[in-house]
């Protein structure tokens, strides 16, 4: 698990640590932030996507796809999280990669 350090001013780590009173730290309040910020990247319909959304836009979601392996479906076979795009070698998303074979056809069969 990679291990990530920040830095933070006194001022913020005390009203953080009004959060992790009596028995956590600081540290446990950012991991627990860290935890719901993943959350809501991958559980679209949760509450913690909104407030993802609300914190830093909606752009990133352009490099997101449905996460359709059957061991993240829901039991009904409905598809509930996204993952991250996958890239192929060229660092285009793969679902891109699949489409321009199918421009350049048009392109062909219009002549030009």
């Amino acid at each position: 698990m990679p291990e990530i350090t920040i830095t933070v001013t006194d001022e913020v780590a005390a009203r953080l640590a009004v959060l992790a009173a009596p028995a956590g730290t600081v540290a446990d309040v950012l991991a627990l932030l860290a935890d719901h910020a993943q959350q809501g990247v991958y559980r679209f319909g949760s509450w913690e996507h909104r407030w993802v959304c609300q914190v830093f836009g909606d752009e990133w979601l352009e490099r997101m796809e449905p996460d359709d392996r059957p061991e993240m479906l829901s039991a009904d076979g409905r598809i509930i999280f996204q993952r991250p795009r996958r890239l192929w070698a060229s660092g285009e998303p793969a679902e891109r990669q699949r489409r321009q074979p199918d421009r350049e056809q048009r392109r062909a069969a219009k002549g030009t």
